[in-house]
């Protein structure tokens, strides 16, 4: 009995031997104390308390020593004492190479010698450190603009990858300077790095800066400007759309424009601009709008344009949109309609609904043999027991 015991501690000594581990042992009050000096180090940084936050995390030698360390050396250079800082990450990194907090120490031991005007160091220069330098990318939202956006044009100047400038242009993009405005605008004019320029006019779409499109938008090409109004659609620029689909002369430009106020859901500027239509092209692409605003006013007022094309549109539209009144309407469309095109355009929006009742009762008084036809080909493949049952009395007549 003395034996086995003697080989299972032999046991046990070699395996905590083979598992690395992070800080000591510790007795479960030590374990949570040191969680509780944790969470205190955390709240402190919540409220930038970044001394005091230093002191918490200096106290923890545990378990979470590689995450306290990480935070201690974050506090640190929050205060400006970066050697110090990069002396606490040289630690977390040599001593505890498997954490799972290496990336970020990496990432901000990249950032902080970027913001001293330092290379970064040899470890992090090596191959396969694109994603460490994404992760800096990432953390210099949190800077000064003096100090970040300078680092962001030197790495667009540079000969970075693809990606890292993409990654660069949207954190320019997320800062309210007027530098990074500036740096952004200029791109996005083709001023500058013209590789870029359409991912320049995305990000200031996204990031909601209409004004400062609107200020590039008359010296740009077609294409790039077709790209602002994209844009537009994204931050909801009604008025600058509303105002690109009257004064544009480039018929694929007016198009772009009220594609963008469909996206930017300006149901009232689109249905002023089918007042305002006098060509049919125009008035259909301004219905086709409202299957992504679902305007059913829009639709429901086309249906009695003069136009048979348009009033077809509309039809169609009003298929594709549904609604809760779509279907009446549709039925109301077919029973008033004199022309077969828009009462086989109702009969296909009404398939489209699934409006097998409606189809059946139409099919029932329907006295023109091809427009049955066309009601019976559709209810033949719906896969309703309405439709089915209709279909088999026809054939027990």
């Amino acid at each position: 009995m003395l034996k086995l015991s003697i080989i299972i501690l032999m046991l046990a000594a070699a395996i905590a031997a083979a598992v690395p581990s992070i800080g000591y042992a510790q007795t479960p009050a030590a374990a949570l104390h040191e969680e509780e000096l944790y969470r205190s180090g955390k709240s402190a940084m919540d409220s930038e308390q970044w001394q005091n936050a230093i002191g918490q995390f200096s106290q923890i030698k545990g378990s979470l020593v590689d995450a306290a360390t990480y935070w201690k050396a974050y506090s640190q250079n929050k205060l400006g004492q970066r050697a110090a800082a990069l002396e606490a990450l040289a630690l977390l990194i040599r001593q505890y190479p498997r954490s799972t907090w290496i990336n970020d120490a990496k990432a901000l031991e990249i950032e902080i010698h970027g913001a001293s005007g330092q290379a970064a160091p040899a470890a992090a220069a090596a191959g396969g450190d694109e994603e460490l330098k994404l992760l800096a990318l990432n953390s210099l939202m949190t800077m000064d603009a003096e100090q970040a956006v300078p680092l962001l044009e030197k790495l667009l100047d540079g000969s970075q990858s693809t990606k890292m400038k993409d990654r660069a242009l949207f954190v320019l993009s997320q800062s309210s300077s007027t530098r990074a405005q500036d740096v952004l605008a200029g791109i996005a004019r083709g001023q500058a790095h013209p590789d870029l320029q359409m991912k320049a006019i995305q990000y200031l779409g996204i990031s909601g800066k209409k004004k400062l499109l609107s200020d590039i938008y008359p010296g740009i090409n077609t294409e790039a400007k077709r790209a602002v109004l994209k844009s537009f659609g994204v931050a909801g620029a009604k008025d600058e759309l509303l105002a690109a689909a009257r004064s544009e002369r480039d018929p694929q430009l007016r198009k772009e424009a009220i594609r963008g106020l469909a996206v930017a859901g300006g149901q009232e500027q689109l249905r002023q601009l089918y007042k305002e239509a006098t060509d049919a092209d125009t008035k259909r692409e301004l219905l086709r709008t409202a299957v992504v605003t679902g305007d059913q006013e829009l639709l429901s007022n086309a249906m009695n344009d003069s136009d048979s094309e348009v009033k077809r549109e509309a039809i169609r539209s009003l298929g594709v949109t549904g609604g809760a009144n779509s279907v009446s309407i549709l039925v109301n469309t077919y029973n008033a309609a004199k022309d077969p095109i828009s009462r086989r355009g109702a009969i296909d929006a009404l398939f489209v609904h699934g409006a097998a009742h409606e189809l059946v009762e139409l099919a029932k008084k329907e006295t023109d043999p091809e427009m049955k036809k066309q009601l019976v080909s559709k209810l033949s493949i719906m896969n309703n027991k309405e439709a089915t049952d209709y279909l088999l009395q026809l054939l027990e007549k």
